[in-house]
This record gives C-alpha cells, structure tokens and sequence, in this order.
C-alpha cells in the first residue's frame, strides 16, 4: 500500500508539471526536460532571443507558486520567500553537454513520475 506522504509528493509533482506545460504552451517556450528535486526544480527550455530570460523564469516561477500554494495551502508556511528569487542559466553552447548528463542519471521521468 502507498503511504499518503507519496501520494501527496506524486500528486505535487503531477501539478507541478501541469502548471509548467501550460506556462510553455502560452509563453512559446519549449521545455527539453524538467527535473523535479525534494527542494527545487531543473527545468531546460529553449526559447527566442526575442524573449527574455528572466520574464520567462517570471512566468514559470508566478503560476507555479500561486497555483501550488492554492492546492497545497500547508506551503503557505512553509516555503522561504528569499530561495524563491534565486536561479541560474545555462546557454545553447552548454545545453547539449547538460541535457546529455542528465538522461545518464536516474530522474523522477524514468521512475514514471
């Protein structure tokens, strides 16, 4: 029998990448591949130039926390604003080399998350 812990985990998880495709599908963005962690998330997009990178992150970072914090009202309290802000880029030159590392180790995706 599943634990309702990892019920709640899929089903966060489930929600998550929802909000995220419909985020892409809306920004014509393309989402290569999303990595969900305990405590933060790997996502590789690719995108125009004529986009900027930190209205996209916007997009991705706004739905995501005011729909999950809906769903998921025990986050309310539990999430520090300040890790909220925080994120980094990878560009074209690396993604390849990222993409390939990534498909070589285990993800939630090939566990059938």
């Amino acid at each position: 029998m599943l634990s309702g812990l990892f019920i709640k985990m899929v089903s966060f998880i489930f929600e998550l990448k929802k909000v995220l495709y419909e985020v892409e599908k809306e920004k014509d963005v393309t989402i290569k591949s999303i990595e969900v962690m305990l405590d933060h998330i790997h996502l590789f997009i690719e995108f125009e130039p004529r986009l900027l990178l930190h209205k996209i992150i916007k997009d991705f970072k706004g739905r995501s926390s005011r729909v999950l914090r809906e769903k998921f009202p025990q986050l309310k309290s539990r999430l520090d604003r300040e890790q909220c802000v925080k994120y980094w880029a990878i560009f074209k030159e690396l993604h390849d080399i990222e993409i390939k590392r990534l498909k070589q180790t285990k993800t939630l995706a090939s566990m059938g998350l």
